[in-house]
């Protein structure tokens, strides 16, 4: 099993997470963790007054509490939302800033 840790420009920008044949890319099964920092700009941008974006951004969450619900994309395809952001050591102990969202995707990673 292979973890992927995708960022929000992911969803928003390229092909829907379910229609990748994840199998074929990564060789193998995965399990897809959404960080919540993640969860929380998508939340941000379905505000966005750019329609595309907004649209795309509500797409994406609902696919995500979807298969979130399920824990499971496909047969190949596992997927796993974090409910918490980590805890302040997290970011201590790696010398992370909170304000800063790819270190909030890091500390996210670490705490997996």
């Amino acid at each position: 099993m292979k973890y992927i840790f995708p960022d929000t420009n992911i969803f928003l920008h390229f092909k829907f997470f379910d229609e990748i044949d994840w199998q074929m890319i990564i060789d193998g099964s995965i399990t897809m963790v959404i960080a919540p920092i993640v969860i929380s700009e998508l939340d941000h941008h379905k505000r966005n007054p750019n329609s595309r974006i907004s649209k795309r951004a509500k797409s994406v969450l609902k696919k995500l509490e979807d298969y979130g619900d399920l824990g499971q994309i496909n047969q190949n395809a596992a997927i796993k939302l974090i409910a918490q952001e980590p805890a302040p050591q997290v970011f201590e102990k790696s010398s992370l800033d909170k304000t800063v969202p790819d270190d909030r995707l890091i500390a996210g990673i670490q705490k997996q």
